[in-house]
């Protein structure tokens, strides 16, 4: 599928960031997005920016980023709806390893602090979505 977009989605945020996690995990969607409506700051408007980007299609990993630059992929899918007023998107689980280690650094490689970001550098494409298991 040509011009597909590959997006890392953050988890941790409310009062139970573990459940969410294990809820999005075991029924394969993401939705962290949780600015009230009136909500202008800098980072609800450039989440919901960002969100506006992805396409039914793309990939989409959800991801922790920790101590140490330590990045963990949780889960790794094909985004098959998406739901513009509840910034949701659901996705179909993809058979490939969770990478578990330094995140990117570098030109290009994105703040993996934001709840939402887009991954472009192909190497970083390759190490997070493209690890298939046999």
């Amino acid at each position: 599928m040509p011009n597909i977009r590959y997006w890392a989605g953050g988890f941790v945020s409310g009062k139970q960031p573990y459940e969410r996690l294990k809820d999005f995990v075991a029924s394969c969607y993401w939705q962290a997005l949780d600015y009230a409506p009136d909500d202008n700051s800098v980072n609800a408007s450039r989440a919901r920016a960002t969100f506006s980007k992805i396409k039914v299609g793309d990939k989409f990993l959800i991801k922790g980023y920790g101590g140490s630059h330590t990045l963990k992929v949780h889960f790794v899918g094909e985004v098959i709806k998406k739901d513009d007023n509840k910034f949701r998107v659901d996705l179909k689980e993809e058979n490939v390893k969770r990478y578990h280690g330094t995140a990117p650094k570098g030109d290009g490689a994105g703040n993996w602090f934001l709840t939402l970001l887009e991954v472009k550098r192909k190497k970083d494409i390759e190490l997070l979505f493209s690890n298939r298991l046999t």
